[in-house]
């Protein structure tokens, strides 16, 4: 990737977190930097799609009994899911597809 390409990401990044941080509008925000409301909608967009995949949901391999104890889940983020041990599977992939 060339500096020009590498710098033009960074400064992405900085637009986005500079943005976040603001406490301004979209509008006001990318007037105040000189830049067209589209530009500042790429780079968000961008950081959602990464945020994203860092967030997907792994495959997981339960060994032992089948709900001989209750499960609790950890996600990245810290958020902790518990369910009892008699647990419905698909409630759970609907309440994860919600939670991811």
């Amino acid at each position: 990737m060339s500096d020009r390409k590498r710098r033009g990401l960074d400064w992405g990044v900085e637009l986005v977190s500079g943005y976040r941080g603001s406490g301004l509008s979209r509008k006001a925000y990318c007037q105040k930097m000189g830049i067209a409301v589209t530009t500042l909608d790429y780079y968000l967009r961008r950081e959602n799609g990464r945020e994203r995949e860092q967030a997907r949901v792994l495959p997981v391999v339960m060994e032992g009994a089948k709900g001989a104890k209750p499960l609790t889940l950890i996600l990245r983020d810290g958020l902790r899911l518990e369910v009892a041990a008699d647990f419905d599977e698909a409630a759970l992939r609907r309440l994860l597809s919600v939670v991811g």
